[in-house]
């Protein structure tokens, strides 16, 4: 499970996702830092992916991508959806969940 808070950049994740990605991402909490473990061979896809659900082209956010853990490469399924907009309609909030 990930929270994301879009006004401030921080992304909370539960103990399950910090002990799939390894000991290095304790000490993430912008989503920044997640986004660099995606293989960058998938990285702008992903991204164009989860923007084109922040800007509510698509209700769900739903990508496929290679993440670098501590001990090599895995395969991970991102799903998320925006969870709270603002009056005018930019995504304050995305939530989601990582499978594996």
């Amino acid at each position: 499970f990930w929270d994301w808070n879009l006004e401030t950049g921080l992304v909370a994740v539960n103990d399950i996702v910090r002990a799939e990605f390894g000991a290095r991402t304790a000490r993430y909490s912008r989503m920044s830092d997640w986004f660099a473990l995606i293989d960058p061979a998938h990285r702008a896809a992903f991204l164009a992916a989860s923007r084109d659900c922040l800007d509510g082209r698509v209700d769900m956010f739903n990508r496929t991508a290679r993440w670098q853990i501590d001990d090599g490469w895995v395969w991970i399924r991102t799903q998320g959806q925006v969870t709270e907009r603002d009056a005018q309609g930019r995504a304050l909030r995305m939530m989601g969940v990582h499978l594996n």
